[in-house]
């Protein structure tokens, strides 16, 4: 269930229905916390989609909260293989970089390259 209504969500996000999207991802993360446990690798595309919402809207307060859960899951996990999830830890650096962030960005690129880096 948590995946069709993230899939709803991206749905919207990408139609620019942002109160719906943002409505469908949480209700997505209120599921799948209840159904898989707070640091499930599957938390990561919706918190990812949640956050990148909120980025494309410039609330990057709201954001940024979102993509550092991600990334501890991803830490957590140690699941940075997935060329989703590395999409997802790229937007949060992309992010960083769009609010003149340049040393966090960095920060996190190296974080995810020395996870990555085999």
């Amino acid at each position: 269930m948590a995946a069709h209504l993230n899939n709803l969500a991206d749905l919207y996000h990408v139609q620019r229905k942002y109160v719906e999207a943002k409505q469908y991802y949480q209700r997505a993360i209120a599921i799948a916390e209840a159904a898989l446990g707070g640091k499930h690798p599957t938390l990561v595309y919706i918190l990812g989609g949640l956050a990148g919402l909120h980025a494309s809207q410039k609330n990057y307060h709201y954001a940024e909260p979102l993509y550092q859960r991600a990334l501890r899951i991803c830490e957590q996990t140690q699941d940075f293989y997935h060329p989703g999830i590395l999409s997802i830890l790229q937007g949060y650096v992309n992010m960083l970089r769009s609010a003149k962030r340049t040393k966090k960005a960095e920060e996190i690129e190296g974080r995810i390259k020395a996870r990555t880096a085999d």
